[in-house]
């Protein structure tokens, strides 16, 4: 046998040996694996160092080893120098190793923890040391390149005597629950930029309908105070019209009146011309009637020198009178106040036109009218026994609230800052209501 061969056989030999010494190791790696995870030992020897389990009790330890296998979570546990001493078959499954093939390494070979915070290992490592137990999360990458968030509670290993050996960790995988809390933040992010969005938009209308109903206030004022200075001109004009016809046509036809019924007194006897001097004097009669009442209709001076109420009543009486139609005049809460002239102006013309609606189209045989001031408002009320009319249809057909002279009297209330209301029916009367509230009622200086 040549030297050659004699050297290969030798080393044959050697490596056969270790092979054998390998497998023996490997079985007894595998027992002691096995009896750590029955809780039949209380120390896995490895080399020069002994590990302590938690117990010296091998039923308790048996127990705990068998509710370690069972959880669902993660449990890897280490030595104080980060070598792999314990993982149960969630752990294998998760990390796809077998422990018999990692028992010994470094944790690091098994993955690698990515601290969520700056601050995370150090308070992890401070709590451990100050009360034996750390909870909170980081993440965990393995060797392949994959990894996942983990929610972990680590605690202290300990022996007999109470000294630290290694830690426990019990680990959850927590990346859907993450994602789901990363979708969240992000859906409740873009509500939040949508929300600003929005109230931007909301804003910008707002400013804009701000402009525009200052604008309309502003039209609104102008027309207001154009329709003002409209019905004072028009009652600067009635005045006036109303003197003239007082002071001049009145008194000529009054004149007139005298001088028909002296020829009449002075003609006494003379039959031929008795029935034209009589018939003369009833035409001057009713025209000098007529002349005082238009005149009246235009500006009564008891409108002026004594107020709303008198000059109401008298207005009514006369109505009643030239009209032979039946009326009623109420007045309260009004005593010796009066409302301001402008005020007076527009509930006594609202009463003109609605009492000339009566007498237009109402067809009645009585009127009333009610004139109130209590704490909460100024109230006039018209009201007849007429035919009526379907209220509904006044807002279909603007005709009907021209020949009403309905536009003239809701802009008359408005003036004052009332608002006007018609309650009718066929065949059931009407009543017309004007209502200022109180806080916007102004009264004339005493």
């Amino acid at each position: 046998m040549t030297a050659k061969m004699s050297a290969e056989l030798t080393n044959n030999r050697s490596l056969a040996s270790e092979n054998e010494d390998l497998r023996e190791r490997l079985r007894e790696a595998e027992e002691t694996l096995d009896a750590i995870r029955s809780g039949e030992v209380e120390a896995l020897v490895m080399g020069d160092q002994i590990f302590m389990l938690q117990s010296a009790e091998a039923e308790s330890n048996r127990f705990r080893g068998e509710v370690l296998e069972q959880i669902s979570d993660i449990a890897v546990a280490v030595d104080l120098d980060d070598r792999l001493i314990y993982l149960n078959q969630a752990a294998e499954s998760k990390y796809g190793v077998s422990a018999s093939d990692v028992l010994g390494r470094k944790q690091d070979d098994l993955f690698r923890i990515r601290w969520l915070t700056d601050d995370g290992k150090a308070a992890k490592d401070k709590a451990l040391l100050s009360e034996g137990v750390w909870r909170g999360e980081n993440a965990h990458l393995l060797a392949d390149g994959s990894g996942f968030y983990a929610e972990c509670t680590i605690g202290t290993l300990t022996d007999a005597d109470g000294n630290a050996t290694g830690y426990l960790s019990v680990i959850r995988d927590i990346t859907d629950r993450k994602r789901s809390e990363q979708e969240l933040r992000e859906a409740h992010d873009e509500l939040e930029r949508r929300v600003e969005d929005r109230t931007k938009e909301l804003a910008a209308s707002n400013i804009a309908l701000k402009e525009e109903v200052a604008i309309r206030s502003r039209v609104e004022k102008q027309r207001g105070d154009l329709l003002q200075r409209l019905v004072n001109s028009q009652e600067d004009e009635r005045r006036r019209i109303a003197r003239d016809i007082h002071d001049k046509l009145g008194q000529r036809i009054t004149a007139l009146r005298l001088q028909i019924t002296s020829l009449a007194d002075a003609n006494a006897g003379e039959q031929s011309l008795d029935g034209i001097l009589e018939q003369l004097q009833r035409t001057a009669l009713r025209l000098d009637s007529e002349v005082s009442f238009f005149s009246w209709e235009l500006r009564p001076a008891l409108l002026d020198d004594i107020g709303l109420p008198e000059a109401a009543k008298a207005y009514v009486d006369d109505w009643s009178h030239n009209y032979s139609v039946s009326s009623e005049f109420s007045v309260r809460g009004f005593g010796e106040k009066r409302l301001e002239s402008d005020t007076e102006t527009h509930l006594y013309r609202i009463m003109q036109e609605a009492l000339n609606n009566v007498v237009k189209h109402a067809d009645a045989t009585r009127a009333g009218v009610l004139l109130e001031w209590n704490p909460k408002e100024v109230v006039l009320i018209v009201e007849d026994n007429g035919r009526g009319f379907d209220v509904t249809r006044l807002g279909e057909q603007d005709e009907a609230d021209k020949k009403l002279g309905l536009v003239g009297i809701r802009e008359r209330a408005a003036l004052v800052g009332g608002d006007v209301h018609i309650e009718s029916s066929d065949h059931s009367g009407t009543a017309l209501f004007v209502r200022i509230p109180a806080s916007l009622v102004k009264a004339a200086p005493a």
